[in-house]
């Protein structure tokens, strides 16, 4: 999957909770992935209770580029609700994403794959140059259909 190293950080403040993260610069980065040109970001924050360690916190993200803003999926939790206006449920993932009429993607695409995958209604996710893919048939997958 990747090269990239995890690093376990130090909270500033809290003597017994770290993040694992990819760290590059100083700063916690997304890392490259063998085979493709999207990323991956893991911020995971965890506390040392006694003898084991549990999770408080994550957030990963699959992304178009190294910027955090080109983020295609997120997946995040909170063991406890991060202040008392919090919308989401504690465990969730967000997808960038919209509803489409899949008539004009199939048109594009090869219709011996997808005659019987797309359906009206389907939730596809966008890259910048507009790709879809099978995630089940290309190697490069860019686009999900969910």
């Amino acid at each position: 999957m990747t090269d990239a190293r995890l690093t376990l950080l130090p909270i500033p403040g809290q003597e017994t909770h770290y993040n694992l993260a990819c760290v590059g610069n100083g700063e916690r980065v997304a890392f490259a992935l063998h085979g493709v040109t999207e990323r991956r970001f893991i911020r995971q924050a965890i506390e040392v209770v006694g003898d084991h360690c549990q999770t408080v916190s994550y957030a990963y993200r699959y992304q178009s580029g190294e910027d955090r803003k080109s983020w295609l999926l997120r997946w995040e939790y909170f063991r406890e609700r991060p202040r008392p206006d919090y919308e989401y449920p504690l465990a969730h993932v967000h997808a960038n994403a919209e509803f489409v009429d899949p008539s004009p993607a199939t048109a594009r695409l090869d219709s011996r794959r997808w005659l019987s995958d797309v359906t009206p209604g389907v939730l596809a996710l966008y890259t910048s140059n507009g790709c879809l893919v099978d995630p089940n048939t290309s190697k490069n997958a860019r686009k999900t259909v969910l």
